[in-house]
C-alpha cells in the first residue's frame, strides 16, 4: 500500500511556500539596505523572524514530500533525504487524534515507539488516509494523553 497526496494539501503548501520565498528575500534585502544606511535592531529583528517564517513554510514544503508504503510487517517513510523504515514488531501502538483546522477537522495517526512519538500520518497530507490506517498491523491506545510539546516536535521535524 502506497500513500497518495492530498491535492488540496499539496497546493496550499506549494502556493505558500512559492509566494513566501519570492516575496520574502525583497522584504530582507530592503531591509538589509536600510540597516547599512542605519544600524537598527528592529529591523534585524524583522530579518530573523522572516528567515523563521521562512525556514518554518520551507520545512512544510519538504514534509509533504513524505511518502508511506506499508507492507505486512513494516512501514516505511520516503522522505526528500531521507528513508525510514519501522518493523510493527519494534513499534508499540499508534493513537488517532482529530487535528482541527479552519474549515474542517483532520484526522492523524501517530505512531509510537517506547512511549515516543516516532512518525505521523494526517488526513490533510495523504488522500488515501483510510486505507492506510487499515493496513497498519498495531493495536490502537484509545486514551493516550498527547502532548503540545511531543506534537510540535512531530510537526517540526525535531
Amino acid at each position: 500500500m502506497k500513500s497518495k497526496i492530498n491535492f488540496e494539501s499539496f497546493l496550499i503548501i506549494y502556493f505558500a511556500t512559492f509566494m513566501l520565498s519570492i516575496i520574502f528575500p525583497f522584504i530582507i534585502i530592503d531591509l538589509l539596505k536600510e540597516i547599512l544606511i542605519e544600524f537598527n535592531l528592529m529591523k534585524i529583528l524583522k530579518i530573523c523572524l522572516l528567515l523563521f517564517s521562512l525556514i518554518f513554510v520551507w520545512s512544510f514544503f519538504l514534509k509533504i514530500h513524505t511518502k508511506v508504503k506499508i507492507t505486512n510487517d513494516k512501514i516505511e517513510f520516503n522522505k526528500l533525504f531521507k528513508t525510514s523504515k519501522y518493523k510493527f514488531n519494534d513499534l508499540s501502538y499508534y493513537v488517532e487524534r482529530n487535528e482541527p483546522a479552519r474549515f474542517k477537522n483532520y484526522q492523524a495517526i501517530f505512531l509510537i515507539q517506547n512511549n515516543k512519538i516516532i512518525e505521523r500520518i494526517s488526513e490533510f497530507d495523504y488522500s488515501n488516509y483510510e486505507e492506510l490506517k487499515n493496513h497498519i498491523n498495531l493495536p490502537k491506545k484509545q486514551n493516550y494523553k498527547l502532548k503540545t510539546t511531543d506534537f510540535l516536535k512531530i510537526l517540526l521535524k525535531l
